[in-house]
């Protein structure tokens, strides 16, 4: 990701996204809420949606408020160690409010050393003057060398009874001091309007020299807490969201009888042994008092918590996140959990614990207190109620579309089974000839640079044969070779046969091999040079192959008679299928220039490949698009940045700005299935069968190829392309 990407990404983290969906929601300990549905149009693995309960910092507008009657070892309860009975009631607390933030300083200019463990309450120094110098999280990201190019140069300084912030364009103080480890402010802040006329102040973040945010912030007493040289502040902005609180709880991992014991503060001794999710009815016998709030539907997937070392909090459910640069801070019974870094665990996933890791992540990520009760570890935090009480949201998408999929990350997946294998890799000799070993069918084929162009075919039987040699590249003109000789389309259907295409200065030619025998024949394409060179390949069954030509023309190959029909319609051929996906861009009628951007359509064609009926999907695109066609069937992708179809994702439900979306219509269906990913990140690459679709998924330097199920919504591995430099794969039969 480059500096702007990142930075997007952790000012969208530092945002309370109330997300509207939680699914199957439990709400225990008092409170008894209906089990929901999300709205129509999420579908199945939608976004996790708990993962908008955001954790505030357990501190009234930053200043640290324990409950008076809260667990054994807290504030208002003399026998905080030696007390044998269980924790009482710690949710008497009213609510709190406001944008949790944590601010992350140095005692020295772009002194940075990642690093975690415990803070203790900052004591100034009587009669001295201290200046912290505000850090970027990239800062802490990035090289030490290259941290300078990222300091957004604002400082904090305490002198003489006068707290101020300096920045480029921002200068404000206020009388105050720091009490028992919060910021206190006694007097109104002095705001200079202009103090560096004519500098070109650019905000690293816009908050950071706005005047007001810095006065919301300070002015509600924030936390000040010092490990070394480095200072955190956390507190909250503003009066919005306001937050409940609740709990979730873990026990000793392996202890078959978990005992309830005295509360105290967390250490890191405690997070290094391993934690199970506790049950809910479990806590609430043990642990009485608390709301506890399992966000996890059925089945049920218990989280681990453990911690690999000081300042590391791993949690394991869905997708093994955690925390990489933590603080604990004894309150006195409880232990305050900071990490300034929140955008590290800030990513959700699709399947069992998705929500209840989301919901737990997001309660550490903005601070929570943790304690320990005998074998029991809890952890207090707040939620936005209004998560758990979504008012209605009016779905603007059209009918015509059905819940969207959230593609998840490849190594979530598990592996389909298929005739593919997990890793498609090429060995690297004794590969037989197609001719000496023949197979049943095609599953996959490429063209290897490492074994002199040779066309290499993977059999039924998973193992590569060697068709032919001196493959290559193809050129349409003859003079530069930079276009693959096989096609997504070679295989026919059945893995029967490929076709590959040839292309000399002044004649071109395809030639198709069958599996069965390894017998290669080469068709001439009609027409004189540049025409006869075959753009493209269309199977109309598993024995006749449709070939594009220019200017509308085709070539139809009956494999089974070997007759070659020279005068078909290429448009026609392609629109077999009676559907097409569409973006209708406009042309601007002086430049030429086709517009950045048009609405999307969905159009059936009668036999003529006229188009009898167009349908608008409601949403517009960008021109350029692909598709896989077979016979009623047709999947487009598409790319596009209206926020009317893009479903939130991640732990905050947060709505990427641009999203590409394979949109598979079936002509047995009356909708349009929806499958979403990154932007320019996915491509439908073939039809296995009805309702299974191939998507190459691009990223991470690998490419993968997934299985779609489109009626169903859910995903599988197909496999991981690891073949040395050259074309393809393309693929044929890969089941059974």
């Amino acid at each position: 990701m480059s500096d702007d990407e990142i930075r997007d990404a952790l000012e969208r983290a530092a945002d309370v996204v109330p997300d509207p969906d939680l699914s199957h929601t439990a709400w225990y300990a008092g409170r008894s809420r209906k089990r929901r549905t999300s709205r129509a149009w999420w579908g199945a693995g939608g976004a996790v949606a708990a993962a908008a309960l955001v954790g505030a910092i357990a501190w009234n507008g930053g200043a640290l408020s324990l409950p008076d009657s809260g667990p054994a070892g807290t504030a208002g309860d003399d026998t905080a160690l030696t007390s044998e009975a269980g924790p009482t009631s710690g949710t008497d607390e009213p609510a709190r409010s406001g944008q949790p933030t944590m601010l992350t300083f140095t005692s020295e200019k772009g002194e940075i050393e990642p690093t975690g463990g415990v803070l203790e309450p900052w004591a100034p120094e009587e009669e001295s003057a201290t200046t912290w110098h505000l850090t970027d999280e990239l800062m802490w990201m990035v090289r030490p060398e290259q941290a300078d190019q990222h300091d957004p140069n604002v400082t904090l300084t305490l002198e003489q009874g006068t707290w101020s912030v300096r920045g480029c364009g921002l200068a404000m103080q206020a009388p105050g001091t720091v009490t028992d480890g919060q910021m206190t402010i006694t007097g109104d802040w002095d705001v200079d309007a202009d103090p560096d006329p004519g500098a070109a102040c650019v905000p690293d973040r816009t908050p950071w020299r706005d005047s007001q945010w810095w006065e919301s912030l300070l002015s509600g007493s924030p936390l000040l807490a010092r490990d070394g040289t480095t200072l955190l502040l956390s507190g909250t902005v503003g009066e919005q969201p306001v937050f409940d609180r609740v709990s979730v709880g873990f026990k000793r991992s392996g202890v078959t009888e978990p005992q309830i014991g005295a509360g105290r503060a967390a250490t890191w001794e405690d997070l290094a042994q391993d934690w199970v999710e506790a049950p809910v009815d479990e806590l609430m016998a043990q642990v009485p008092g608390r709301e506890f709030v399992d966000t996890e539907p059925d089945p049920e997937a218990d989280l681990q918590l453990t911690s690999p070392g000081v300042g590391d909090l791993s949690i394991s459910g869905c997708r093994d996140g955690g925390f990489t640069q933590s603080w604990l801070l004894d309150s006195g019974g409880t232990a305050l959990f900071l990490d300034p870094l929140e955008v590290r665990a800030a990513v959700g996933c699709i399947g069992p614990g998705a929500r209840q890791e989301s919901l737990v992540t997001g309660m550490l990520t903005n601070g929570s207190e943790i304690s320990v009760h005998g074998d029991y570890l809890i952890i207090d935090g707040w939620v936005d109620p209004t998560v758990l009480d979504p008012q209605p949201i009016v779905d603007t998408r059209p009918a015509l579309l059905s819940p969207p999929m959230l593609l998840p990350e490849v190594k979530q997946l598990t592996q389909a089974d298929t005739l593919m294998p997990e890793v498609l890799a090429v060995p690297g000799d004794g590969i037989p000839t197609l001719a000496e070993d023949p197979t049943d069918s095609f599953v996959a084929a490429f063209v290897s640079e490492d074994h002199d162009n040779a066309l290499l075919l993977l059999g039924s039987d998973q193992q590569w044969r060697v068709a032919a040699t001196g493959v290559g590249g193809v050129s349409r003109d003859g003079l530069f070779m930079s276009m693959p000789s096989i096609l997504d389309t070679s295989i026919s259907p059945g893995g029967d046969h490929l076709a590959y295409r040839t292309a000399l200065r002044t004649d071109a030619s395809v030639i198709v091999i069958s599996a069965s025998t390894g017998e290669a024949v080469e068709f001439e394409t009609d027409g004189e040079f540049p025409d006869n060179f075959a753009n493209d390949f269309f199977w109309l069954d598993d024995d006749r192959l449709a070939v594009d030509l220019r200017e509308d023309r085709a070539m139809i190959i009956d494999l089974s008679t070997g007759e070659v029909t020279h005068d078909a319609s290429w448009s026609q051929l392609r629109e077999v299928a009676p559907w097409r996906i569409i973006v209708q861009a406009d042309e601007d009628e002086e430049s030429g220039e086709i517009e950045q951007s048009g609405p999307v359509v969905l159009q059936q064609l009668d036999a003529a490949g006229a188009v009898v009926e167009e349908t608008p999907l409601g949403f517009t695109s960008q021109p350029g698009y692909q598709s896989a066609l077979a016979e009623d069937r047709v999947a487009t992708v598409i790319t596009t940045q209206d926020p009317t179809v893009i479903e939130p994702e991640g732990w905050q439900g947060e709505v990427p700005e641009s999203v590409s979306l394979v949109l598979a219509k079936d002509g047995t269906e009356d909708s349009i299935n929806v499958l979403q990913a990154e932007a320019h990140t996915v491509t439908p690459v073939r039809w296995v069968d009805r309702g299974t679709l191939i998507v190459r998924v691009a990223g991470d330097g690998f490419h993968h190829y997934v299985l779609w199920d489109t009626q169903n919504g859910g995903t599988q591995l197909l496999t991981q392309v690891d073949l040395p430099l050259g074309q393809g794969p393309v693929f044929g039969r890969v089941v059974p």
